[in-house]
Protein backbone atom coordinates (compact mmCIF):
# COMPACT_ATOMS: atom_id res chain seq x y z
CA UNK A 1 0.00 0.00 0.00
CA UNK A 2 2.70 2.66 0.56
CA UNK A 3 4.62 1.56 -2.63
CA UNK A 4 1.40 2.04 -4.75
CA UNK A 5 0.64 5.36 -2.54
CA UNK A 6 4.41 6.72 -3.55
CA UNK A 7 3.26 5.97 -7.53
CA UNK A 8 -0.28 7.83 -6.71
CA UNK A 9 -2.41 5.12 -7.93
CA UNK A 10 -4.65 5.91 -5.83
CA UNK A 11 -5.96 1.93 -5.55
CA UNK A 12 -5.24 1.15 -9.02
CA UNK A 13 -4.32 -1.89 -10.48
CA UNK A 14 -0.80 -1.81 -12.08
CA UNK A 15 3.12 -2.98 -12.56
CA UNK A 16 5.96 -0.63 -12.10
CA UNK A 17 8.74 -1.13 -14.23
CA UNK A 18 11.92 -1.57 -12.12
CA UNK A 19 13.92 -2.30 -15.64
CA UNK A 20 14.09 -1.65 -19.49
CA UNK A 21 16.63 -3.92 -21.37
CA UNK A 22 18.42 -1.86 -24.19
CA UNK A 23 17.60 -1.66 -27.72
CA UNK A 24 14.32 -3.15 -26.59
CA UNK A 25 11.42 -2.02 -28.31
CA UNK A 26 10.29 -1.27 -24.66
CA UNK A 27 12.73 1.42 -24.40
CA UNK A 28 11.91 2.60 -28.45
CA UNK A 29 8.52 2.80 -26.83
CA UNK A 30 9.25 5.40 -24.11
CA UNK A 31 9.02 2.86 -20.94
CA UNK A 32 11.24 4.12 -18.31
CA UNK A 33 12.23 2.37 -15.16
CA UNK A 34 9.59 3.96 -12.27
CA UNK A 35 6.58 3.79 -14.83
CA UNK A 36 3.37 2.03 -14.02
CA UNK A 37 1.80 -0.27 -16.55
CA UNK A 38 -1.51 0.82 -16.31
CA UNK A 39 -3.41 -1.31 -19.20
CA UNK A 40 -2.06 -3.47 -22.03
CA UNK A 41 -4.43 -2.40 -25.04
CA UNK A 42 -7.03 -1.55 -23.17
CA UNK A 43 -6.59 -4.75 -20.85
CA UNK A 44 -6.31 -3.38 -17.22
CA UNK A 45 -2.65 -5.43 -16.07
CA UNK A 46 -3.23 -6.55 -12.45
CA UNK A 47 0.17 -8.33 -12.80
CA UNK A 48 3.31 -8.88 -14.32
CA UNK A 49 2.33 -12.73 -15.69
CA UNK A 50 -1.14 -11.37 -17.35
CA UNK A 51 1.12 -8.45 -19.07
CA UNK A 52 3.80 -11.16 -20.70
CA UNK A 53 0.46 -12.86 -21.29
CA UNK A 54 -1.20 -10.04 -23.15
CA UNK A 55 2.37 -9.23 -24.98
CA UNK A 56 2.81 -13.13 -25.95
CA UNK A 57 -0.84 -13.26 -27.79
CA UNK A 58 0.62 -10.40 -29.82
CA UNK A 59 2.86 -11.34 -33.62
CA UNK A 60 5.69 -10.06 -34.13
CA UNK A 61 5.15 -6.47 -35.93
CA UNK A 62 2.18 -5.98 -34.36
CA UNK A 63 1.75 -2.77 -32.03
CA UNK A 64 0.15 -2.69 -29.17
CA UNK A 65 -1.14 0.64 -26.86
CA UNK A 66 0.32 0.62 -23.14
CA UNK A 67 -1.42 3.09 -20.77
CA UNK A 68 1.57 4.25 -17.88
CA UNK A 69 1.45 6.38 -15.42
CA UNK A 70 4.54 8.39 -15.05
CA UNK A 71 4.78 11.13 -12.09
CA UNK A 72 1.50 11.07 -11.66
CA UNK A 73 0.63 11.62 -15.28
CA UNK A 74 -1.49 9.66 -17.43
CA UNK A 75 0.40 8.46 -21.08
CA UNK A 76 -0.17 6.31 -23.71
CA UNK A 77 2.65 4.96 -25.48
CA UNK A 78 2.88 2.28 -28.71
CA UNK A 79 5.24 -0.91 -28.85
CA UNK A 80 6.16 -2.51 -31.76
CA UNK A 81 6.04 -6.45 -30.74
CA UNK A 82 9.16 -8.70 -31.45
CA UNK A 83 10.02 -11.96 -31.64
CA UNK A 84 11.65 -12.72 -28.14
CA UNK A 85 15.56 -13.46 -28.55
CA UNK A 86 17.84 -15.85 -27.69
CA UNK A 87 18.20 -15.77 -23.33
CA UNK A 88 21.98 -16.88 -22.65
CA UNK A 89 22.37 -18.63 -19.53
CA UNK A 90 24.75 -19.39 -17.55
CA UNK A 91 26.50 -22.71 -16.89
CA UNK A 92 24.77 -24.29 -13.50
CA UNK A 93 28.67 -25.85 -12.29
CA UNK A 94 31.83 -25.19 -13.58
CA UNK A 95 32.06 -28.66 -15.34
CA UNK A 96 30.07 -26.80 -18.43
CA UNK A 97 31.89 -24.48 -20.35
CA UNK A 98 30.06 -23.29 -23.23
CA UNK A 99 26.52 -21.05 -21.90
CA UNK A 100 23.43 -22.56 -23.44
CA UNK A 101 21.22 -20.74 -25.45
CA UNK A 102 17.20 -20.83 -25.35
CA UNK A 103 14.16 -19.39 -27.09
CA UNK A 104 10.72 -18.75 -26.54
CA UNK A 105 8.43 -20.57 -28.84
CA UNK A 106 8.00 -18.47 -31.84
CA UNK A 107 4.71 -17.72 -31.77
CA UNK A 108 5.41 -15.52 -28.58
CA UNK A 109 6.10 -11.90 -28.99
CA UNK A 110 7.91 -9.63 -26.94
CA UNK A 111 7.59 -5.96 -25.97
CA UNK A 112 11.00 -6.19 -23.27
Amino acid sequence: PALAESFDLQGQSGIIVAGIYRDSPALRAGLQPGDVIRAIDNQPIIDARQAMNQVARKQPGDNLSIAIMRQGKAMTLTAEVVKRPLIRRQPETPAQSSPQEQSAPPEQGSAR
